[in-house]
C-alpha cells in the first residue's frame, strides 16, 4: 500500500483488521498454544514468505508484465518450479534406491504418483497466480487482492479440513471464518461500493 500510492480507508482498514483476526481465530486450536515455538513460528515464517512472495509479483507485475505477458510470465515461473522440482525428486529418489535397492519397484511408482500430483497441483497454482496477476493489472489495488486472495485460502482450507477430513472445529474457529468472510465482503465494499 505504501509504495504504490493506494488508499487507506477506515472501510478497508476495518477489513485488514478482521482478516488478521480471522486468520489466527480459524487456526487457533486450544491444546496446541502451550508454549510451543514451532506453533508460533511456522505460521509467522508463512506470513512473511507469502508477504515476500506478493511483494515480488506485485513489483514484477508494476515494473515488467503487461496485460498481455502473464501468460508468458506464469510459464516462465512454472517451467522453472517444474524444473527444479524434477531435479529434487530425481536426486531424492536416486539417494534412497542407493541405500535401498530392495524397494525400487516401489519408488518407480510412487515416482510417477508424486509427479502426477505435483503437474496436477502446478496447474492449479499457475491459474492461481494467472488469476492474481490478471486481477493486478485490473482497477483493483494490489492491497485488497492478496487479503481477498489470503484470505479466501485460510477459510476454504478450513472448510475443506471440516468437511473432507473432518477436522475438529471450535467455536472460535467458526467465529473465525466468519470474520474472514466478513473481511471479504468489507474489502469487496472497499473496491466496488465507491
Amino acid at each position: 500500500m505504501l509504495f504504490f500510492s493506494e488508499q487507506l480507508t477506515l472501510i478497508k482498514l476495518t477489513g485488514i483488521v478482521l482478516a488478521f483476526a480471522a486468520l489466527f481465530l480459524s487456526v487457533y486450536k486450544p491444546g496446541q498454544m502451550k508454549r510451543q515455538i514451532l506453533f508460533w513460528l511456522l505460521p509467522l515464517s508463512l506470513f512473511v514468505g507469502n508477504g515476500l512472495v506478493d511483494s515480488i509479483i506485485k513489483y514484477a507485475q508494476a515494473t515488467y508484465i503487461a496485460n498481455s505477458d502473464v501468460f508468458l510470465f506464469n510459464s516462465f515461473v512454472f517451467s522453472f518450479a517444474l524444473l527444479s522440482g524434477l531435479l529434487i525428486l530425481l536426486a531424492s529418489r536416486s539417494s534412497k534406491m542407493a541405500i535401498n535397492r530392495k524397494q525400487k519397484a516401489k519408488q518407480v511408482g510412487s515416482f510417477g504418483k508424486v509427479a502426477l500430483w505435483g503437474v496436477l497441483l502446478g496447474l492449479i497454482n499457475f491459474g492461481s497466480l494467472w488469476a492474481m496477476v490478471s486481477a493486478l493489472n485490473s482497477s483493483i489495488e494490489s492491497s485488497v487482492v492478496f487479503l481477498l486472495n489470503n484470505t479466501g485460502v485460510v477459510v476454504l482450507a478450513s472448510l475443506i479440513g471440516f468437511f473432507i477430513y473432518h477436522e475438529k472445529t471450535t467455536r472460535l474457529n467458526l467465529l473465525g471464518i466468519i470474520l474472514a468472510l466478513g473481511s471479504i465482503v468489507l474489502l469487496t465494499y472497499s473496491t466496488y461500493g465507491n
